[in-house]
């Protein structure tokens, strides 16, 4: 008997291509979980709906949107870390225990050094929701990305600059591999996972699409651009610098800094199959509005 799969924000920009997977799988039941407000027009034909806040749904809510789920799927990119402690709370209150949790993760594999630095709150919040589920007995199934491509791209966020093109490094990142992963390819990895036999509820997995060398990155731009990609390296002091501009630019110099110094292990790699994975080329050509 086919699961049931439940998805949150099944609009978003990652949930719209894990519920498309998913339907287009025939492997199992869909449940688009969505606010009140959310366009549904583009979701696929078979899919079922039922409304639920992920912020501000009570204990209630979740229980009765969770009805007769075996697997959810979560793809919300923002929330307040309190919700994030809310709706597990919710989760471990649920008469019948989930097969599996996916949560919003989808992140680089971070190092206990790299995850428990407070400052760095997009990652840290993750760390203290993975906490508290474990507390509650909420076993989570983490899927780990590298860096999500549309952020890959955005201005200066790893040292890329497009439209200028620039690029600055810091430590070996020339030659150390940058795992990147689009949005349709995780969402295709996530929705065959869930559906696979393969899949342990409770393990972390790893779904990268290709990693790219700092080289790689730079020769791509140079020739999508038709001149030679101005060259910059990061100081220690410039990454600690960017500390100074939030959470993202705390992410943002963390991240710089690991590429630098090349870890990114693959926990339990996952490959779809049937989904070519994107050159450096196409994405370079994606980013520039040309592809």
């Amino acid at each position: 008997m086919s699961p049931t799969i439940a998805v949150l924000a099944p609009t978003g920009l990652l949930g719209n291509f894990i519920v498309k997977s998913l339907a287009e799988s025939g492997k199992a039941t869909v449940v688009a979980l969505h606010r009140a407000s959310s366009d549904l027009s583009k979701l696929p034909k078979g899919v079922q709906t039922r409304v639920l806040d992920y912020e501000s749904a009570s204990a209630a809510d979740v229980h009765k949107a969770l009805e007769g789920v075996d697997i959810l799927v979560n793809a919300v990119s923002k929330a307040a870390p309190d919700a994030d402690i809310r709706f597990l709370e919710a989760l471990a209150t649920l008469p019948k225990k989930l097969t599996a949790y996916v949560p919003s993760d989808y992140s680089v594999p971070w190092t206990h050094g790299e995850e428990d630095d407070p400052a760095n709150a997009i990652v840290y919040t993750k760390v203290v929701a993975a906490k508290k589920a474990k507390e509650l007995g909420v076993q989570l199934t983490p899927v780990l990305n590298g860096s999500f491509e549309p952020f890959t791209f955005f201005p200066g966020f790893v040292g890329i600059w497009l439209e200028e093109n620039k690029a600055k490094f810091y430590g070996k990142a020339l030659e150390n591999p940058l795992p990147v992963t689009s949005p349709a390819y995780l969402g295709a990895g996530v929705a065959q996972l869930v559906t696979s036999p393969e899949f342990t509820p409770g393990k972390t997995y790893t779904i990268f699409e290709q990693s790219w060398t700092g080289r790689q990155l730079v020769d791509a731009i140079a020739k999508a651009k038709g001149a030679e990609t101005t060259l910059e390296t990061f100081t220690d002091a410039e990454l600690e610098g960017l500390r100074a501009n939030g959470p993202l630019g705390v992410l943002s110099g963390a991240l710089i800094k690991k590429w630098g110094v090349g870890e990114f292990p693959e926990v339990n790699p996952f490959k779809p199959q049937g989904v070519t994975p994107r050159t450096v080329a196409d994405a370079v050509a994606s980013a520039l509005g040309s592809k």
